[in-house]
Protein backbone atom coordinates (compact mmCIF):
# COMPACT_ATOMS: atom_id res chain seq x y z
CA UNK A 1 0.00 0.00 0.00
CA UNK A 2 1.52 3.63 -0.80
CA UNK A 3 1.44 5.85 1.86
CA UNK A 4 1.81 9.95 1.54
CA UNK A 5 4.44 10.86 4.21
CA UNK A 6 4.79 14.58 4.80
CA UNK A 7 7.62 16.05 6.45
CA UNK A 8 8.36 19.51 7.94
CA UNK A 9 11.25 21.24 9.31
CA UNK A 10 10.29 24.58 10.84
CA UNK A 11 13.03 27.32 11.46
CA UNK A 12 13.15 30.52 12.78
CA UNK A 13 14.00 32.12 9.23
CA UNK A 14 12.28 29.26 6.77
CA UNK A 15 10.11 26.38 6.76
CA UNK A 16 11.35 23.59 4.43
CA UNK A 17 8.67 20.65 3.59
CA UNK A 18 8.65 17.11 1.19
CA UNK A 19 6.35 15.29 -0.02
CA UNK A 20 7.09 11.35 0.54
CA UNK A 21 5.38 8.49 -1.76
CA UNK A 22 6.40 5.39 0.16
CA UNK A 23 5.46 2.00 -0.83
CA UNK A 24 6.95 -1.33 -0.31
CA UNK A 25 9.32 -1.41 -3.28
CA UNK A 26 10.81 1.85 -2.88
CA UNK A 27 10.09 5.66 -1.56
CA UNK A 28 9.53 8.52 -4.29
CA UNK A 29 10.05 12.34 -3.98
CA UNK A 30 7.15 14.01 -5.07
CA UNK A 31 7.37 17.70 -4.19
CA UNK A 32 9.45 19.91 -1.72
CA UNK A 33 9.07 23.56 -0.64
CA UNK A 34 11.40 25.85 0.87
CA UNK A 35 9.76 29.41 2.20
CA UNK A 36 11.80 31.95 4.47
CA UNK A 37 10.11 33.62 6.73
CA UNK A 38 10.78 37.55 6.56
CA UNK A 39 12.30 38.87 9.88
CA UNK A 40 9.84 41.75 10.16
CA UNK A 41 7.10 39.25 10.52
CA UNK A 42 6.37 37.45 14.01
CA UNK A 43 7.19 34.02 14.12
CA UNK A 44 4.29 32.90 14.83
CA UNK A 45 2.66 34.95 11.59
CA UNK A 46 5.21 33.47 9.48
CA UNK A 47 4.64 29.81 9.86
CA UNK A 48 1.10 30.14 9.96
CA UNK A 49 1.32 31.81 6.42
CA UNK A 50 4.26 29.46 5.55
CA UNK A 51 1.69 26.82 6.35
CA UNK A 52 -1.24 27.86 4.40
CA UNK A 53 1.11 27.86 1.07
CA UNK A 54 2.21 24.85 2.36
CA UNK A 55 -0.81 23.16 1.75
CA UNK A 56 -2.15 24.97 -0.84
CA UNK A 57 0.87 23.69 -3.51
CA UNK A 58 1.48 20.19 -2.56
CA UNK A 59 -1.55 17.60 -2.22
CA UNK A 60 -1.18 16.51 1.50
CA UNK A 61 -4.47 15.49 1.67
CA UNK A 62 -4.03 11.74 3.80
CA UNK A 63 -0.37 12.28 4.66
CA UNK A 64 1.38 11.74 7.77
CA UNK A 65 3.30 14.27 8.91
CA UNK A 66 6.43 14.59 10.66
CA UNK A 67 8.15 17.57 12.24
CA UNK A 68 10.75 19.30 13.82
CA UNK A 69 11.45 22.42 15.71
CA UNK A 70 14.01 24.80 15.86
CA UNK A 71 17.26 23.68 17.76
CA UNK A 72 17.37 26.77 19.73
CA UNK A 73 13.65 25.93 21.26
CA UNK A 74 15.97 23.14 23.56
CA UNK A 75 17.83 22.53 26.17
CA UNK A 76 19.75 19.47 25.39
CA UNK A 77 21.74 17.65 28.76
CA UNK A 78 23.51 14.52 29.04
CA UNK A 79 22.57 12.49 32.01
CA UNK A 80 23.62 9.25 33.70
CA UNK A 81 21.40 6.62 35.59
CA UNK A 82 21.75 3.19 37.13
CA UNK A 83 18.93 1.34 35.03
CA UNK A 84 18.26 1.13 31.23
CA UNK A 85 13.91 0.34 31.29
CA UNK A 86 12.58 2.95 29.35
CA UNK A 87 9.77 3.35 32.08
CA UNK A 88 11.95 3.86 35.05
CA UNK A 89 14.03 6.64 33.44
CA UNK A 90 10.53 8.40 32.62
CA UNK A 91 9.47 8.12 36.04
CA UNK A 92 12.83 9.86 37.70
CA UNK A 93 13.95 12.19 34.16
CA UNK A 94 12.25 15.17 35.39
CA UNK A 95 13.19 15.26 38.85
CA UNK A 96 17.16 14.85 37.50
CA UNK A 97 16.61 17.39 35.35
CA UNK A 98 14.44 20.07 37.20
CA UNK A 99 17.27 21.74 38.94
CA UNK A 100 18.59 22.44 35.53
CA UNK A 101 15.65 23.43 33.19
CA UNK A 102 14.82 26.85 32.15
CA UNK A 103 11.58 26.83 33.44
CA UNK A 104 9.20 24.92 36.02
CA UNK A 105 8.80 21.34 35.35
CA UNK A 106 5.40 22.01 34.55
CA UNK A 107 5.86 24.49 31.71
CA UNK A 108 8.38 21.83 30.27
CA UNK A 109 8.38 18.64 28.07
CA UNK A 110 10.76 16.40 28.52
CA UNK A 111 12.50 13.42 26.39
CA UNK A 112 15.65 11.22 25.94
CA UNK A 113 17.86 9.35 23.46
CA UNK A 114 19.44 6.52 24.83
CA UNK A 115 22.62 6.55 23.86
CA UNK A 116 23.78 3.13 25.50
CA UNK A 117 22.31 0.56 27.79
CA UNK A 118 24.41 -0.85 30.31
CA UNK A 119 24.48 -1.13 34.31
CA UNK A 120 25.06 2.77 33.79
CA UNK A 121 22.83 4.32 31.16
CA UNK A 122 24.16 7.28 29.24
CA UNK A 123 21.08 9.42 28.06
CA UNK A 124 20.82 12.69 25.99
CA UNK A 125 17.95 14.66 27.03
CA UNK A 126 16.20 17.48 25.33
CA UNK A 127 13.63 20.16 26.86
CA UNK A 128 11.11 22.54 25.53
CA UNK A 129 8.83 24.95 26.37
CA UNK A 130 4.94 23.43 26.43
CA UNK A 131 3.86 27.00 24.82
CA UNK A 132 6.13 26.62 22.04
CA UNK A 133 4.86 23.32 20.77
CA UNK A 134 1.24 24.17 21.58
CA UNK A 135 1.80 27.17 18.76
CA UNK A 136 3.08 25.12 16.08
CA UNK A 137 0.44 22.53 16.91
CA UNK A 138 -2.53 24.85 16.77
CA UNK A 139 -1.06 26.32 13.36
CA UNK A 140 -1.05 23.05 11.92
CA UNK A 141 -4.39 22.15 13.66
CA UNK A 142 -5.63 25.09 11.22
CA UNK A 143 -4.77 23.69 8.40
CA UNK A 144 -5.73 20.23 9.21
CA UNK A 145 -2.79 18.48 9.83
CA UNK A 146 -1.70 17.08 13.32
CA UNK A 147 1.89 15.48 13.11
CA UNK A 148 2.68 12.12 14.43
CA UNK A 149 6.13 13.10 15.67
CA UNK A 150 8.16 16.18 16.97
CA UNK A 151 12.10 16.15 16.94
CA UNK A 152 14.56 18.99 17.35
CA UNK A 153 16.06 20.72 14.60
CA UNK A 154 19.31 18.84 13.53
CA UNK A 155 18.93 16.01 15.35
CA UNK A 156 17.61 13.41 12.24
CA UNK A 157 20.31 14.37 9.76
CA UNK A 158 22.95 13.87 12.62
CA UNK A 159 21.13 10.30 13.25
CA UNK A 160 20.68 9.06 9.88
CA UNK A 161 24.52 10.93 8.83
CA UNK A 162 25.77 8.60 12.00
CA UNK A 163 24.24 5.52 10.76
CA UNK A 164 25.10 5.85 7.00
CA UNK A 165 28.18 3.32 5.79
CA UNK A 166 29.53 6.45 4.11
CA UNK A 167 30.63 8.26 6.82
CA UNK A 168 33.15 7.85 9.12
CA UNK A 169 31.92 6.66 12.91
CA UNK A 170 33.26 9.79 14.78
CA UNK A 171 32.06 13.31 13.54
CA UNK A 172 30.66 16.32 14.17
CA UNK A 173 27.56 17.81 12.18
CA UNK A 174 26.71 21.54 12.22
CA UNK A 175 23.60 22.91 11.41
CA UNK A 176 23.61 26.29 10.63
CA UNK A 177 20.77 28.55 10.18
CA UNK A 178 20.84 32.56 9.37
CA UNK A 179 20.95 33.10 13.28
CA UNK A 180 22.00 29.98 15.15
CA UNK A 181 23.38 26.45 15.01
CA UNK A 182 23.32 23.28 15.67
CA UNK A 183 26.45 21.26 16.53
CA UNK A 184 25.75 17.60 17.56
CA UNK A 185 28.53 15.07 18.05
CA UNK A 186 29.01 11.82 17.05
CA UNK A 187 31.13 9.05 18.26
CA UNK A 188 31.03 5.53 17.54
CA UNK A 189 28.03 6.07 15.60
CA UNK A 190 25.97 7.55 18.15
CA UNK A 191 24.92 10.73 18.89
CA UNK A 192 26.13 11.47 21.55
CA UNK A 193 25.78 14.99 22.62
CA UNK A 194 24.19 18.02 21.57
CA UNK A 195 23.93 21.85 22.24
CA UNK A 196 22.71 24.90 20.17
CA UNK A 197 24.07 28.84 20.48
CA UNK A 198 23.99 31.78 18.38
CA UNK A 199 26.10 32.14 15.35
CA UNK A 200 24.63 35.27 13.07
CA UNK A 201 25.54 34.28 9.13
CA UNK A 202 26.37 38.87 9.49
CA UNK A 203 28.73 38.22 11.67
CA UNK A 204 31.98 38.42 10.27
CA UNK A 205 33.62 35.98 13.14
CA UNK A 206 31.63 33.77 12.69
CA UNK A 207 33.89 30.99 11.33
CA UNK A 208 35.84 32.06 14.87
CA UNK A 209 32.69 31.50 16.66
CA UNK A 210 31.91 28.09 15.80
CA UNK A 211 35.47 27.11 16.35
CA UNK A 212 35.43 28.05 19.74
CA UNK A 213 32.18 26.28 20.25
CA UNK A 214 33.16 23.28 18.49
CA UNK A 215 36.33 23.21 20.96
CA UNK A 216 34.04 23.94 24.32
CA UNK A 217 31.85 21.02 22.98
CA UNK A 218 34.47 18.64 22.68
CA UNK A 219 35.69 19.64 26.26
CA UNK A 220 32.40 18.90 27.35
CA UNK A 221 31.95 15.75 26.14
CA UNK A 222 35.27 14.67 27.66
CA UNK A 223 34.10 16.04 30.93
CA UNK A 224 30.57 15.00 31.28
CA UNK A 225 30.89 11.62 29.28
CA UNK A 226 34.62 10.74 30.65
CA UNK A 227 35.18 9.75 26.31
CA UNK A 228 38.26 10.77 24.55
CA UNK A 229 37.11 11.57 21.29
CA UNK A 230 38.93 12.50 18.13
CA UNK A 231 36.09 13.72 15.16
CA UNK A 232 37.37 13.00 11.83
CA UNK A 233 35.00 14.98 9.60
CA UNK A 234 33.02 18.19 10.24
CA UNK A 235 29.78 18.02 8.23
CA UNK A 236 27.99 21.12 7.25
CA UNK A 237 24.01 21.55 6.92
CA UNK A 238 21.43 24.32 6.88
CA UNK A 239 20.54 26.66 5.09
CA UNK A 240 23.37 29.52 5.84
CA UNK A 241 26.15 26.10 5.79
CA UNK A 242 26.57 26.46 2.30
CA UNK A 243 28.83 30.07 2.82
CA UNK A 244 31.38 28.17 5.21
CA UNK A 245 30.99 24.62 2.88
CA UNK A 246 32.46 27.13 -0.07
CA UNK A 247 34.94 28.21 1.89
CA UNK A 248 38.44 26.36 0.68
CA UNK A 249 40.53 27.60 3.90
CA UNK A 250 38.14 25.92 6.43
CA UNK A 251 39.65 22.94 6.77
CA UNK A 252 42.58 24.02 7.69
CA UNK A 253 40.77 26.63 9.80
CA UNK A 254 39.19 23.36 12.16
CA UNK A 255 42.05 21.05 11.35
CA UNK A 256 39.07 18.64 10.29
CA UNK A 257 38.41 17.62 6.56
CA UNK A 258 34.58 19.85 5.87
CA UNK A 259 31.94 18.62 3.63
CA UNK A 260 28.57 19.06 2.94
CA UNK A 261 25.70 16.99 3.36
CA UNK A 262 23.03 15.67 1.05
CA UNK A 263 20.16 13.48 2.61
CA UNK A 264 19.09 12.59 -0.76
CA UNK A 265 22.70 10.86 -1.54
CA UNK A 266 21.33 8.10 1.11
CA UNK A 267 19.60 5.93 -1.77
CA UNK A 268 16.84 5.29 0.20
CA UNK A 269 14.22 8.46 -1.48
CA UNK A 270 14.07 8.25 -5.35
CA UNK A 271 13.35 11.80 -7.32
CA UNK A 272 13.46 12.56 -10.55
CA UNK A 273 15.01 15.45 -12.89
CA UNK A 274 12.33 17.85 -12.80
CA UNK A 275 11.83 17.38 -8.96
CA UNK A 276 15.58 18.52 -8.29
CA UNK A 277 16.22 21.62 -10.70
CA UNK A 278 15.24 23.31 -8.25
CA UNK A 279 16.78 21.13 -5.34
CA UNK A 280 18.94 22.71 -3.01
CA UNK A 281 19.86 20.22 -0.33
CA UNK A 282 21.55 22.21 2.56
CA UNK A 283 18.25 23.78 3.20
CA UNK A 284 16.45 20.58 2.97
CA UNK A 285 18.57 18.30 4.22
CA UNK A 286 16.64 17.73 8.01
CA UNK A 287 13.30 17.61 5.44
CA UNK A 288 14.67 14.63 4.00
CA UNK A 289 16.22 13.44 7.31
CA UNK A 290 12.99 13.40 8.82
CA UNK A 291 11.65 10.99 6.31
CA UNK A 292 14.22 9.00 6.25
CA UNK A 293 13.79 8.50 9.52
CA UNK A 294 10.60 7.51 9.23
CA UNK A 295 11.24 4.75 6.74
CA UNK A 296 14.07 3.29 8.50
CA UNK A 297 11.68 3.26 11.72
CA UNK A 298 14.76 5.19 13.85
CA UNK A 299 14.11 5.80 17.33
CA UNK A 300 15.50 9.07 19.09
CA UNK A 301 13.37 11.59 20.46
CA UNK A 302 9.50 12.31 19.96
CA UNK A 303 7.60 15.13 21.67
CA UNK A 304 4.63 14.75 19.96
CA UNK A 305 3.23 12.61 23.36
CA UNK A 306 0.59 12.00 25.89
CA UNK A 307 -2.08 15.61 24.94
CA UNK A 308 0.30 16.07 21.74
CA UNK A 309 -0.07 12.55 20.32
CA UNK A 310 -2.02 11.88 17.71
CA UNK A 311 -5.57 11.31 18.21
CA UNK A 312 -7.67 10.98 15.01
CA UNK A 313 -5.70 8.37 13.23
CA UNK A 314 -8.78 6.51 13.38
CA UNK A 315 -10.93 8.96 11.40
CA UNK A 316 -7.95 9.37 8.89
CA UNK A 317 -7.41 5.60 7.90
CA UNK A 318 -11.25 4.57 8.43
CA UNK A 319 -11.87 4.14 4.87
CA UNK A 320 -8.90 1.89 4.39
CA UNK A 321 -9.53 0.04 7.83
CA UNK A 322 -12.98 -0.92 6.57
CA UNK A 323 -11.91 -1.74 3.15
CA UNK A 324 -9.25 -4.33 4.59
CA UNK A 325 -11.28 -5.46 7.48
CA UNK A 326 -14.13 -6.05 4.46
CA UNK A 327 -11.87 -8.20 2.53
CA UNK A 328 -10.71 -9.97 5.22
CA UNK A 329 -14.51 -11.31 6.01
CA UNK A 330 -14.75 -11.83 2.41
CA UNK A 331 -11.71 -14.31 2.64
CA UNK A 332 -13.31 -15.69 5.88
CA UNK A 333 -16.96 -16.34 4.41
CA UNK A 334 -15.88 -17.89 1.17
CA UNK A 335 -12.95 -20.22 3.13
CA UNK A 336 -16.31 -21.42 5.75
CA UNK A 337 -18.19 -21.92 2.26
CA UNK A 338 -15.69 -24.23 0.96
CA UNK A 339 -15.20 -26.22 4.21
CA UNK A 340 -19.04 -26.60 4.12
CA UNK A 341 -19.30 -27.52 0.84
CA UNK A 342 -16.23 -29.68 0.85
CA UNK A 343 -17.81 -31.36 3.93
CA UNK A 344 -21.04 -32.28 2.29
CA UNK A 345 -19.36 -33.77 -0.55
CA UNK A 346 -17.40 -35.92 1.41
CA UNK A 347 -20.50 -37.52 3.28
CA UNK A 348 -22.76 -37.91 -0.03
CA UNK A 349 -19.32 -40.20 -0.94
CA UNK A 350 -18.85 -41.44 2.35
CA UNK A 351 -22.66 -42.25 2.32
CA UNK A 352 -22.42 -43.98 -1.15
CA UNK A 353 -19.40 -45.91 -0.35
CA UNK A 354 -21.58 -47.35 2.68
CA UNK A 355 -24.28 -48.37 0.32
CA UNK A 356 -21.56 -49.97 -2.26
CA UNK A 357 -20.30 -52.00 1.30
CA UNK A 358 -23.68 -53.08 2.35
CA UNK A 359 -24.66 -54.47 -1.52
CA UNK A 360 -21.51 -56.36 -1.72
CA UNK A 361 -22.39 -58.16 1.85
CA UNK A 362 -25.88 -58.61 1.41
CA UNK A 363 -24.65 -60.75 -1.54
CA UNK A 364 -21.63 -62.29 -0.26
CA UNK A 365 -23.56 -63.26 3.54
CA UNK A 366 -27.54 -63.22 2.32
CA UNK A 367 -28.90 -64.98 5.52
CA UNK A 368 -27.70 -62.04 7.41
CA UNK A 369 -30.47 -60.25 8.76
CA UNK A 370 -29.31 -57.12 9.92
CA UNK A 371 -26.45 -55.16 8.74
CA UNK A 372 -24.71 -53.10 11.71
CA UNK A 373 -21.18 -52.65 10.85
CA UNK A 374 -19.78 -54.51 7.52
CA UNK A 375 -16.10 -55.03 8.31
CA UNK A 376 -16.72 -56.77 11.76
CA UNK A 377 -19.45 -59.09 10.26
CA UNK A 378 -17.39 -60.05 7.46
CA UNK A 379 -14.46 -61.11 9.82
CA UNK A 380 -16.58 -62.47 12.08
CA UNK A 381 -18.27 -64.73 9.12
CA UNK A 382 -14.96 -65.38 7.37
CA UNK A 383 -13.73 -67.14 10.88
CA UNK A 384 -16.68 -69.02 11.50
CA UNK A 385 -16.45 -70.42 7.53
CA UNK A 386 -12.48 -70.80 8.48
CA UNK A 387 -13.38 -72.98 11.29
CA UNK A 388 -16.16 -74.78 9.76
CA UNK A 389 -13.15 -75.83 7.03
CA UNK A 390 -11.18 -76.57 9.80
CA UNK A 391 -13.60 -79.28 11.14
CA UNK A 392 -14.52 -80.86 8.31
CA UNK A 393 -11.31 -81.41 7.02
CA UNK A 394 -10.64 -84.22 10.12
CA UNK A 395 -13.72 -86.35 8.29
CA UNK A 396 -11.78 -85.97 4.62
CA UNK A 397 -10.63 -89.92 4.17
CA UNK A 398 -6.98 -90.29 3.59
CA UNK A 399 -7.13 -90.53 -0.33
CA UNK A 400 -4.54 -89.21 -2.17
CA UNK A 401 -6.00 -87.34 -5.64
CA UNK A 402 -3.46 -89.32 -7.69
CA UNK A 403 -4.91 -91.99 -6.25
CA UNK A 404 -8.37 -91.10 -7.96
CA UNK A 405 -6.58 -90.34 -10.96
CA UNK A 406 -5.64 -93.46 -11.22
CA UNK A 407 -9.01 -95.11 -10.65
CA UNK A 408 -10.64 -93.22 -13.17
CA UNK A 409 -7.82 -94.34 -15.15
CA UNK A 410 -8.60 -98.23 -14.79
CA UNK A 411 -12.32 -97.50 -14.70
CA UNK A 412 -12.87 -96.17 -18.01
CA UNK A 413 -11.94 -98.43 -21.35
CA UNK A 414 -9.47 -97.00 -23.48
CA UNK A 415 -11.40 -97.80 -26.19
CA UNK A 416 -14.47 -95.67 -25.13
CA UNK A 417 -14.75 -92.32 -26.92
CA UNK A 418 -14.82 -90.11 -23.14
CA UNK A 419 -14.14 -86.38 -22.84
CA UNK A 420 -13.89 -85.61 -19.05
CA UNK A 421 -14.78 -82.16 -18.97
CA UNK A 422 -14.76 -81.65 -14.96
CA UNK A 423 -13.18 -83.52 -12.04
CA UNK A 424 -14.40 -82.10 -8.71
CA UNK A 425 -12.81 -84.04 -5.42
CA UNK A 426 -14.59 -83.29 -1.96
CA UNK A 427 -14.48 -84.59 1.37
CA UNK A 428 -16.88 -87.56 0.60
CA UNK A 429 -16.94 -88.15 -3.26
CA UNK A 430 -15.65 -87.26 -6.31
CA UNK A 431 -18.07 -85.28 -9.14
CA UNK A 432 -17.12 -86.43 -12.83
CA UNK A 433 -18.49 -84.60 -15.85
CA UNK A 434 -18.24 -85.12 -19.33
CA UNK A 435 -19.38 -86.73 -22.53
CA UNK A 436 -19.34 -89.98 -24.58
CA UNK A 437 -20.83 -91.45 -27.68
CA UNK A 438 -23.46 -93.46 -26.06
CA UNK A 439 -25.88 -94.48 -22.81
CA UNK A 440 -24.28 -98.15 -22.81
CA UNK A 441 -20.91 -96.36 -22.62
CA UNK A 442 -22.17 -94.52 -19.50
CA UNK A 443 -23.42 -97.33 -17.97
CA UNK A 444 -20.44 -99.63 -18.59
CA UNK A 445 -18.29 -96.47 -17.17
CA UNK A 446 -20.22 -96.70 -14.11
CA UNK A 447 -19.90 -100.93 -13.68
CA UNK A 448 -15.96 -100.39 -14.16
CA UNK A 449 -15.94 -97.77 -11.75
CA UNK A 450 -17.58 -99.79 -9.06
CA UNK A 451 -14.95 -102.18 -9.51
CA UNK A 452 -12.35 -99.74 -7.85
CA UNK A 453 -11.75 -100.04 -4.27
CA UNK A 454 -11.73 -96.09 -3.26
CA UNK A 455 -15.07 -95.97 -4.75
CA UNK A 456 -18.53 -97.25 -2.25
CA UNK A 457 -20.90 -96.13 -5.05
CA UNK A 458 -21.40 -94.96 -8.50
CA UNK A 459 -24.38 -93.23 -9.24
CA UNK A 460 -25.19 -91.68 -12.89
CA UNK A 461 -26.47 -88.47 -11.12
CA UNK A 462 -27.53 -87.18 -14.50
CA UNK A 463 -27.42 -88.09 -18.54
CA UNK A 464 -29.01 -86.28 -21.92
CA UNK A 465 -28.15 -86.55 -25.51
CA UNK A 466 -27.12 -83.75 -27.18
CA UNK A 467 -26.20 -83.33 -31.18
CA UNK A 468 -24.33 -86.66 -31.66
CA UNK A 469 -23.30 -86.91 -28.12
CA UNK A 470 -24.31 -88.25 -24.60
CA UNK A 471 -23.52 -86.15 -21.55
CA UNK A 472 -22.82 -87.71 -18.18
CA UNK A 473 -22.81 -86.81 -14.49
CA UNK A 474 -21.23 -89.17 -12.63
CA UNK A 475 -21.01 -89.28 -8.59
CA UNK A 476 -18.28 -91.48 -6.64
CA UNK A 477 -18.70 -91.89 -3.12
CA UNK A 478 -15.16 -92.53 -1.81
Amino acid sequence: MVRKLLTIDIRRDAVAATLIKSGLKDNHLEGHTYIPISVDLPFEEGVARAFEFLVSNMPVQEARCVISLPAEDFSFRNLRVPFKGAKKIRQVLPFELEPSLPLALDRMLIDFHQIQAAEQTDLLTAAIEISRVETVLNLLSEVDLQPEKILPGGFAGAGILAASGRQPANFLFADINNTTCALYVVADRKVMLARSFPCRATDPKRTKLLAGQVRHTLLSLEENLEIEFEPEELVLSGAAGKDLADRPDLSDFFNLPVRAADMLQEKQINANRQVTMSWEPFRMNDAVALALTEIRGTKGFDFCTGPYARSHGWVEHKPRIIRSACIAALVVILAVISLVLDFRDQRKRVRHLDEQIASVFKETFPNTQKIVDPLHQTRVAIKEIQGAGLSSSANIPAVRTIDILQALSKGIDTKASVDLTRLAVGPDAVLVSGETDSFQAVNDMKSQLQQAAIFKTVIISQTNKSDNAVRFKLKLEI
